[in-house]
C-alpha cells in the first residue's frame, strides 16, 4: 500500500481531540481528563459533501481568512474572534480518480493558496472574495512544506525532494531534486531544518534530518529508524509494516510524529510520538486504549499545545465520532474537548485576532460545517 493511500485510510477513521500536559514521567501511563465543554465562537456551511480524505482546511497568515478544500472546489471565509463570513467559492478541476490526500498549504505572503494534487500544483490568489486560479505546475507531489520566508517550496513524490523557488508566491521556479526517500515532510518552523519520513528494509519507519542551505539541495545531516517505545522490539518482520504519516517540527530540536501500522493479526495501529531530532530518541503518548488511537494535527503557535486526531480503527466513517482536543509537549495527558460533531479536519490560526483558535470541520448527513472553537 502506497503510503499516502495509506495515511487516508488513518483519516477516515479519525476523531479531533486534545491532550494537555501533564506532571507524570514520559511514557508512564496516564489517564485521560474529562472532557470539557467547547466553545464554539462562529460557524458557518461548507459547499460540498463527501467525506474527509479530499477535505482540508487552512488559515491564512494574519489569522483573518480561512480556505477550505471540499468536492465543490476551494471556500474563502472572512474570520474574527467571534465572526465567520463565507466570501466565495472557486471550482477546481480534477480528476475525481484520483488516489492520496489532497494537500492545501498557505503561502507564507497570506496571499496564496497551494493546492497540491492530482499530479500537478495549483497556486490560487486567496486575496479576492473567490479564490482566483494563477498557476498550474505539472508537478504531483504526496508530501510539500514551505520554508517559513515563503522563498522556496519543498515538495516530495516519496522517492525525491524537489525544491521549487517561489519568492514571489505565484511564481515557482525550476529548483533542485535530492534522490532520497522523503514521505511526508516538514520544514522546522526556524527554517534550518527539513524532517522526512521513510522505511527502512525491515519495513521500519524511519526519519530523517535535513539542513537546509541558503541556496541549493538539502544536505542529509543524519537518518534512523523509529523505535516506538510499547511496541515490538525488534519488529517482526514480513508481518508489521509501519510509515510515518505525519510530521510536525516546531523548531530544530525535536519533531512531533504520527506512525502507524498495518499487517496481520493483532497490531498497534498508530503512535503518537515526539523525536528528539540530535539524536532520534522518542517518547510516545502513553496509550490511550481501544478506539482512542492518536492522530497528529498541528502545533499551536507558541508550542505548548499538539493537536490530534483521534479515534478508532475503522474506516467505515459512518461508525466513527469525533471530538477536538490538544497535548503538550511532553504527551503525558489525554484532554478532551468536546463533543463538536464528527469531525473531518482541523486548522490552527498562529496570528492575528484570531490566535489560538481552532477552525473545525464537521460532517452530518453528509453536510459539512466550519466552526471556530475557543480552547483558550
Amino acid at each position: 500500500m502506497h503510503p499516502n493511500l495509506s495515511r487516508v485510510v488513518r483519516r477516515l477513521a479519525t476523531v479531533a481531540v486534545a491532550l494537555t500536559l501533564g506532571a507524570s514521567a514520559l511514557g508512564s501511563a496516564a489517564p485521560s481528563v474529562a472532557a470539557r465543554p467547547p466553545k464554539v465562537v462562529a460557524s458557518a456551511a461548507v459547499p460540498g459533501g463527501g467525506y474527509g480524505s479530499d477535505a482540508s482546511a487552512v488559515v491564512m497568515p494574519g489569522g483573518g481568512v480561512v480556505v477550505t478544500y471540499t468536492s465543490a472546489g476551494l471556500t474563502r471565509y472572512a474570520v474574527g474572534p467571534h465572526r465567520m463570513a463565507r466570501t466565495g467559492t472557486s471550482r477546481v478541476a480534477t480528476d475525481r480518480r484520483a488516489t492520496g490526500a489532497p494537500i492545501l498549504l498557505a503561502h507564507p505572503s497570506g496571499r496564496y493558496v497551494y493546492l497540491v494534487w492530482d499530479g500537478k500544483v495549483q497556486v490560487f490568489d486567496a486575496s479576492p472574495r473567490t479564490p482566483r486560479l494563477v498557476r498550474t505546475l505539472g508537478r504531483g507531489a504526496g508530501a510539500a512544506s514551505f520554508a517559513p520566508d515563503g522563498r522556496r517550496l519543498y515538495l516530495s513524490d516519496g522517492v525525491r525532494i524537489t525544491v521549487l523557488g517561489t519568492r514571489h508566491g505565484a511564481r515557482p521556479t525550476k529548483g533542485v531534486t535530492v534522490e532520497e526517500e522523503a514521505y511526508p515532510l516538514v520544514v522546522s518552523s526556524d527554517g534550518s531544518t527539513l524532517v522526512a519520513g521513510g522505511r527502512a528494509a525491515d519495513g521500519k519507519a524511519t526519519v530523517s534530518v535535513y539542513a537546509l542551505p541558503r541556496v541549493g539541495a538539502p544536505t542529509l545531516v543524519r537518518t534512523g529508524e523509529i523505535s516506538v517505545p510499547g511496541w515490538p522490539d525488534p519488529w517482526p518482520t514480513g508481518e508489521w509494516v509501519t510509515a510515518v504519516d505525519d510530521l510536525v517540527a516546531p523548531g530544530a530540536q525535536a519533531a512531533y510524529v504520527s506512525v502507524g501500522t498495518w499487517g496481520y493479526g493483532d497490531t498497534p495501529d498508530e503512535a503518537l510520538l515526539r523525536v528528539r531530532l540530535d539524536d532520534l530518541s522518542t517518547v510516545a503518548l502513553p496509550d490511550q486504549g481501544a478506539g482512542r488511537t492518536p492522530f497528529l494535527q498541528d502545533v499551536s503557535a507558541d508550542g505548548k499545545r499538539v493537536y490530534v486526531t483521534y479515534g478508532g480503527t475503522t474506516d467505515e466513517d459512518q461508525h466513527v465520532t469525533r471530538s477536538l482536543g490538544w497535548t503538550g509537549p511532553r504527551l503525558a495527558t489525554l484532554n478532551r474537548v468536546g463533543p463538536l460533531g464528527d469531525v473531518v479536519t482541523t486548522a490552527v490560526s498562529k496570528a492575528g485576532a484570531t490566535r489560538g483558535l481552532v477552525y473545525v470541520m464537521t460532517t452530518r448527513a453528509g453536510h459539512l460545517r466550519l466552526s471556530a472553537v475557543d480552547v483558550r
